[in-house]
């Protein structure tokens, strides 16, 4: 599909891209029937598991796979100083997707385009003595599926930043939305699993319950 139309990101005076590592998360008490389960659903009810961790997702148009999203506020303390985001909120439209590769079983694909990045980010720099606001602008395109009893996600990631003119501060923006990107992509493939279990509980569907007399 082609890219989404990004607001702001013609502007931006840093675009960092990141293309994350394929993560996954064991679904560990359910394991491959619970990660089955769990793709066999909507595409709305799997971006509404990842609600339980502090996630929320509201359909704007649901016939039309479109959603807002609203993530957790986040604070990441590196060595080279501080970065902290309120809560990033998204639009996003997800699609069915069905590519095989191997063990791999890909369900959907989304794409997140960021609404609320004015002066989003606030940086308090190690070698600069007060705090930084800096604006963004991007989007990520994420594909779902699941791997034998591992939920899996993998995310391509373009953010578009307007850096204030201090040394050094480039390689801090640049470090943490990497950062923030991989950990993110990680965090939902954690909150997935979780759901995968949930789903398969709610069946009344016990790992042991074929060991019964």
């Amino acid at each position: 599909p082609p890219r989404p139309s990004v607001p702001g990101l013609a502007g931006a005076n840093l675009v960092v891209k990141v293309s994350t590592k394929p993560r996954t998360s064991v679904a560990q008490s359910s394991r491959q029937p619970g990660a089955e389960l769990l793709m066999a659903q909507p595409c709305g009810t799997i971006l509404g598991l990842m609600a339980q961790d502090g996630w929320e997702v509201t359909p704007t148009d649901g016939q039309a796979g479109t959603f807002e999203i609203l993530m957790p506020s986040v604070r990441y303390e590196f060595p080279m100083g501080v970065v902290s985001i309120p809560q990033p909120r998204f639009t996003c439209t997800v699609r069915d997707s069905a590519v095989h590769s191997g063990e791999y079983h890909e369900r959907l694909s989304g794409d997140l385009v960021l609404q609320n990045g004015d002066g989003l980010l606030n940086v308090e720099p190690r070698f600069f003595g007060r705090k930084i606001s800096v604006s963004a602008a991007g989007w990520a395109r994420c594909r779902v599926g699941r791997e034998e009893d591992c939920v899996r996600m993998v995310a391509e990631v373009e953010l578009g930043l307007q850096v204030p003119k201090v040394p050094g501060l480039p390689s801090v923006m640049e470090f943490f939305v990497r950062t923030y990107a991989n950990q993110s992509t990680q965090d939902c493939t954690r909150a997935l699993a979780k759901g995968a279990d949930s789903l398969h509980s709610d069946q009344g569907v016990s790992p042991a319950a074929g060991d019964a007399p």
